[in-house]
Parts: structure tokens; sequence; C-alpha cells
């Protein structure tokens, strides 16, 4: 089970490195924190399997909507905090 912010993180950073794996880079947690979606360039349909696979991973449903200027960390905090919600 996903308990903190932090294994939000590494889990979403593993998804966006499995949607990104035609780019040369590959991010790590505290990189890719900082960013922004749009700095990300995740367009909407790469959003939506973002989402989908954090909804599987975490047996959650994130009925949320992120601008393109929020920061993957508020996304991580976010979803942290609809999982402690669920758990309480």
């Amino acid at each position: 089970m996903f308990n903190s912010s932090s294994e939000v993180m590494a889990l979403i950073c593993t998804e966006v490195n499995s949607i990104k794996k035609h780019e040369s880079v590959e991010y790590d947690p505290s990189t890719l924190a900082s960013l922004t979606i749009e700095e990300l360039d995740l367009t909407s349909l790469d959003m939506l399997e973002l989402i989908m696979s954090l909804e599987e991973s975490l047996d959650i449903d994130i009925d949320l909507e992120f601008s393109g200027n929020t920061a993957m960390v508020d996304v991580a905090n976010t979803i942290a905090d609809s999982l402690a919600a669920k758990n309480v």
C-alpha cells in the first residue's frame, strides 16, 4: 500500500517514464517532482493514461483535473491525500 506522497511520486515517476519511453530522458522522482505537466509535454491522452495506471495501481478513483501548470509533486500530494481519506 502506498502511504506517503513520496511513494506516490515514485509510482508517478515509473508511469511517466513508461509513457515517455520514446524520449532519451529518464526521470527520477526528485527531478520529476518540480516539473509541471506542461514542462513534461504530457498531452491529455498521456495524462489519461497516467491517471488510469495510477487508479489501477492504487485501487482508487481519481476524479480530478490538473492544469498544465500543475507540478507533479502537487499531483502526488493530491493523490496521497485522497488515499489517506480513503483509508480513514
